[in-house]
């Protein structure tokens, strides 16, 4: 459900025959015709056509339904999110992070060496635009700087890489 509110937010919930961004509430009027349980099944079934190796159809979760009950609090906890917070560039990496908390403290606390397969528990899996680009300027963009000093970089670097120049041979 978490994960459909942000695709929603972003006009990323794609329907899967039309190719269309697609509303929650649009999932309900279609999850009739479809043959959907409701809203979030046919959401659901949207993502798994356009991610299929993260959200599987054959999913146990995907055949998992709610009580009308549980539907509800959920439905309610999601309407008081602001949508502005599920168009921030970081808010699948803290949905993550939370999610993850309890592995995460599970195996800090085993003293245990990190390997690749704990390593995502641990960590987030993304890194925030900003910081790709700080990378960027400064690992890959210096280095054109100081290798090509009479041309114009084929992008857009920041200004402070434009600064290092003045210090590279």
């Amino acid at each position: 459900m978490l994960f459909a509110k942000f695709l929603e937010c972003n006009g990323l919930l794609i329907h899967p025959e039309h190719g269309i961004s697609v509303s929650i509430d649009d999932c309900e009027e279609l999850a009739k015709e479809e043959g959907h349980s409701d809203k979030w099944t046919a959401a659901a079934h949207y993502a798994s056509r356009m991610l299929p190796a993260i959200f599987r159809i054959d999913d146990p979760l995907l055949q998992l339904e709610f009580s009308t009950e549980d539907r509800i609090v959920l439905e309610n906890i999601l309407t008081v999110i602001e949508e502005s917070i599920f168009c921030c560039d970081d808010s699948l990496g803290w949905v993550y992070q939370y999610w993850q908390s309890e592995v995460k403290d599970r195996i800090n606390a085993s003293g245990d060496k990190i390997d690749g397969e704990k390593l995502p528990a641990v960590t987030q899996i993304f890194t925030e635009p900003y910081m790709v680009h700080f990378l960027i300027d400064n690992t890959i963009g210096a280095w054109w700087i100081a290798n090509h000093s009479n041309q114009v970089p084929p992008l857009k670097l920041n200004t402070y890489v434009w600064m290092l120049a003045e210090y590279l041979p």
